[in-house]
């Protein structure tokens, strides 16, 4: 049997105990390996978020001065080493460890000053804990607050079923990431947060248009079809569209990611890695989630409505 990618004829509408199955298996894993790793925090949480320290050493930077930087500072703790840019041009490295102690930072300066020179090593900036925390409580209420603003504006657009659905689907593409994160150990600093916002905005844009088409449909039902029947035509209607945009955003987002991996780039290995895993997680809640959980809602609610009308 033959797939035409523009015009598929898929049957979702009905199929939401199936294709929730997969997001349940990646969701009680990614819980199974927080438990695993809890004895580290569960979360591979960066300096953003537990505080430390961070040395600047002002070197000619190539991948072997990145390897004896994070040599010499493994003697005395785990830390995080990253090539950076200042607005200037000038190159530098910066090391980057949950080590908060005097002593032990002063340690690290000392070996580094030996190996690169005096002038060559920064003092060291601070994170505090308590910063962290707040940083934290911060994000969480923005996304939060974001999360609330996208359901205002889904009811405003569309009606609560369409909402409900698309709250959901958002909450989905989220927890997926974490799980993602969490099985695969990627380190969570502010570009994480970045990528989630992102993502959040991504996926609704998918979810947006799916709703728009159902909608269109429902208020230009000449045929009397069925709203499962509306619905599916509807996903399949959109298919390619969320495909190709899906193709040609993920293309270059796995691209950066390698090239991330392979020169070492923290900070966007941080933010690639969340991007790839929301990307598939948001394509696959906009085609395989939020119709059928909009299926369900609807007819429940046209149910109520019409023993209402009964009565």
């Amino acid at each position: 049997m033959s797939f035409d990618f523009k015009k598929p004829n898929l049957r979702i509408a009905n199929a939401g105990k199936k294709t929730i199955i997969l997001p349940a298996v990646i969701m009680a894993i990614g819980i199974i390996m927080f438990f695993v790793f809890i004895g580290q925090g569960g979360f591979n949480l960066g300096l953003d978020f537990t505080g430390g320290s961070i040395i600047k050493v002002e070197i000619e930077t190539t991948q072997n001065n990145i390897d004896d930087v994070r040599n010499i500072v493994s003697d005395f703790t785990k830390c995080d080493v990253q090539k950076e840019e200042s607005s200037s041009g000038g190159k530098y490295i910066t090391v980057k460890f949950a080590e908060t102690n005097e002593d032990k930072v002063g340690d690290i300066i000392t070996a580094l000053k030996t190996a690169y020179g005096e002038t060559n090593v920064s003092e060291s900036d601070s994170i505090s804990g308590s910063t962290s925390a707040e940083k934290v409580q911060s994000i969480i209420w923005a996304v939060l607050a974001a999360l609330a603003g996208i359901m205002l504006y889904m009811l405003f657009r569309f009606k609560f079923t369409s909402g409900m659905a698309a709250l959901i689907a958002l909450m989905h593409d989220v927890l997926i990431m974490i799980a993602m994160v969490v099985i695969f150990r990627v380190q969570i600093n502010s570009p994480f947060i970045a990528a989630v916002i992102t993502i959040v905005g991504y996926s609704i844009n998918n979810t947006l248009v799916l709703m728009d088409r159902i909608r269109e449909y429902e208020n230009n039902n000449n045929d009397a079809k069925t709203l499962s029947e509306i619905v599916d035509k509807s996903i399949n209607d959109t298919f390619g569209r969320t495909m190709i945009m899906t193709a040609t955003t993920l293309v270059p987002v796995v691209v950066l990611g390698t090239v991330a991996i392979i020169m070492n780039l923290t900070s966007l290995t941080e933010f690639a890695l969340p991007i790839i895993f929301g990307l598939i997680a948001g394509t696959y809640s906009s085609l395989f989630l939020v119709a059928p959980m909009y299926n369900r809602f609807e007819s429940a609610r046209l149910r109520k409505l019409k023993r209402h009308n009964i009565n």
